[in-house]
């Protein structure tokens, strides 16, 4: 099982968030966006393995949450990890239980000083679930694990190394795959809309001049 406590000695949650209006956009001084994709794709093979309640499945994901958050000195309830077992054994539950291990490993990293916790839980259970229906399998490209990245380190109210709060937003919008999908799912039911209003159109018309033929 990965330990994601081993390369962390300072537990202290950060202090609640504050408005990011009121704080001057100074670049981050933790390490540069590169040092963290890199920190994911150099990540042990238990981090990537097939979790508890799939075939060949030996990594209980629930467990790996924990540490992480006893990490911070935090206390995952029941009903918490309870979000970590596995729901049944499709492919896309398989890629949401992957994509929290790969989380774990990017706020295991040694130069985040703290997390909030309540938004470290919504990434883990709701938003992940959200990317690993979009993404699935594919979380090894260069920008898939920079999304992953970007999004782990806004729920720790982090980012990368020389960016200021402008540049770490623009960017992840950028890679930013849900809301991508959103946007050509969106189109897709606009022109699906559009064509339905111009074939009851099309028929409308027609009726109305087999109705014009007919009294004449």
């Amino acid at each position: 099982m990965p330990d994601c406590r081993a390369p962390r000695s300072r537990l202290t949650p950060l202090p609640a968030p504050v408005d990011n209006a009121a704080v001057p956009d100074t670049p981050s001084p933790l390490p540069p966006i590169a040092t963290w994709i890199r920190w994911l794709a150099e990540a042990p093979a238990a981090f990537d393995a097939v979790p508890e309640g799939f075939p060949g499945g030996v990594v209980r994901v629930r467990a790996v949450v924990a540490d992480l958050f006893a990490l911070y000195g935090a206390h995952a309830t029941p009903g918490i990890l309870a979000a970590f077992e596995p729901k049944d054994a499709s492919d896309r539950e398989r890629a949401r239980l992957r994509a929290v291990l790969l989380a774990c490993r990017v706020l295991a990293h040694p130069a985040l000083p703290g997390v909030q916790v309540p938004a470290v839980e919504r990434l883990l259970v709701h938003e992940l679930a959200e990317w690993a229906a979009v993404v699935g399998a594919n979380v090894t490209s260069e920008e898939r694990r920079e999304e992953l990245v970007r999004r782990c380190l806004r729920a720790a109210a982090a980012r990368p190394g020389g960016e200021g709060v402008a540049d770490a937003e623009d960017r992840l919008k950028q890679v930013d795959v849900v809301e991508r999908a959103r946007v050509l799912r969106d189109a897709a039911e606009r022109e699906r809309r559009t064509r339905e209003l111009r074939e009851a159109m099309a028929r409308a018309a027609a009726e109305e001049a087999a109705a014009k033929m007919g009294r004449e």
